[in-house]
């Protein structure tokens, strides 16, 4: 659906923005119960009773991040259609390109990001979803890690025709950024606002952005002609893992639309911590059992208070009785069934052994096949993160040579 630059309201702008985040409301639901398994949120906690959460879903989410965040990524720009001269000039693109990275990295640190490509694939494996903005200007370059949940696209056979990007911020930050981007602003705001930027093609297929601010525009309607000698939104965002059906097979194809790296294994963990719950109440109920006292008495022998204080003297008359109720024992298929479990959780995500967890000797082709386990869940997500990189190293590129621009003191190279 084009954006249209006819007189709208900022209500108007926020309205089509509120409609654009509801239709992707089954994805961003998906996204909370995937971030609760990580964070090891103990949905079985009962006052007074055991529950456990395990950290499978953690541990293998943290190796994940490791891997993928640590990895050495070769910046390459494209030479197609390159003259064997023209190609030559690459190597000082991929170092400028490199350079910038850096820049990033280190602004991320700053920011307490913990750094730009820690802070993307975080949200990769998080959400199965990436997002990023990307603006060259005349004396900048610069990429912004959105959180998926945040942003709300939509897409035609022909890629990316709109996108908002939803959040909110505080009176500090909001203000902040009204007076270092120049956005006007009729009073100083006091309190938390949202704010709606929306980015799209309007009717006659040029780009233009939309920034509103609590209920005014920051940035009214306002055509990018910069932008559309590339042709494309500043904004990069895509579905990673999960399956390919986009309603023809499932109503709720948004549930795997993308998945986190947990998907997989999400509901094997939650019955895996019902079990493991389920075994530590056992164990509990047998060290504690239940007691059945037989007496007269009005005040009874035993006492909650007392029962298991350490030297404790209970009394009682001839003929009473105090005895433990019989707990039936623990199924001796409890642990196979444990086993099962837990050769699932590997299968779905990282066999133990690549954290260490070894028995016994392993052979080469043990370890080369624990090693490909490994790849393969990682494999989606390792190609989203070469891809993205790689298309945002070539939309920089494209964006400089296009609009004859200048960032950081880029030089063309000579050839």
């Amino acid at each position: 659906m084009p954006l249209t630059l006819k007189a709208e309201t900022p209500g108007d702008v926020i309205a089509r923005c509120r409609k654009l985040q509801g239709k992707w409301g089954v994805r961003n639901t998906k996204f909370r119960d995937w971030y609760n398994i990580i964070k090891l949120k103990d949905e079985l906690f009962q006052e007074g009773m055991e529950s456990v959460a395990s950290n499978d879903p953690r541990t293998g989410y943290n190796l994940s991040r490791h891997l993928l965040s640590k990895s050495i990524i070769a910046h390459k720009i494209e030479q197609e259609g390159l003259t064997p001269l023209e190609a030559d000039g690459t190597s000082y693109l991929e170092n400028f390109v490199a350079a910038r990275w850096t820049e990033h990295e280190q602004r991320y640190r700053r920011i307490g990001k913990q750094g730009w490509l820690w802070h993307l694939v975080s949200w990769l494996l998080s959400t199965g979803w990436y997002a990023v903005f990307s603006m060259v200007e005349q004396d900048r370059l610069w990429s912004e890690a959105w959180s998926p949940a945040e942003v709300f696209p939509d897409y035609s056979d022909d890629g990316l025709v709109e996108v908002v990007h939803a959040y909110s911020l505080s009176a500090i930050a909001a203000n902040r950024k009204a007076r270092l981007l120049g956005w006007p602003l009729k009073s100083v705001i006091a309190t938390s606002v949202s704010v709606y930027d929306r980015w799209g093609f309007d009717a006659n297929g040029d780009i233009a952005n939309t920034i509103v601010m609590g209920k005014e525009f920051v940035k009214p309607p306002t055509l990018e002609a910069a932008l559309n000698k590339l042709g494309r939104l500043p904004v990069f965002i895509s579905p990673v893992g999960g399956l390919p059906d986009t309603g023809g097979l499932d109503p709720d194809w948004q549930k795997h639309f993308g998945e986190s790296v947990i998907a997989t294994n999400e509901d094997m963990a939650k019955n895996y911590n019902k079990m493991l719950t389920y075994t530590q109440q056992l164990m509990r109920d047998t060290a504690n059992p239940r007691w059945l006292e037989l007496s007269n008495s009005e005040n009874g022998i035993l006492s909650p208070a007392n029962l298991f204080k350490r030297g404790a003297i209970f009394k009682g008359a001839p003929g009473e009785e105090v005895k433990p109720l019989p707990t039936p024992p623990i199924p001796i298929e409890l642990r196979q069934m444990m086993y099962d479990y837990q050769g699932m959780l590997q299968r779905g995500m990282f066999p133990w052994s690549v954290f260490g967890n070894i028995q016994q000797q392993m052979s080469y082709l043990a370890m080369a096949n624990a090693a490909s386990a490994s790849m393969q869940t990682l494999g989606p997500y390792v190609e989203a993160i070469r891809g993205l990189l790689a298309d945002l190293d070539n939309y920089w590129v494209d964006s400089i040579r296009q609009l004859n621009l200048k960032p950081h003191g880029y030089e063309e190279p000579k050839t």
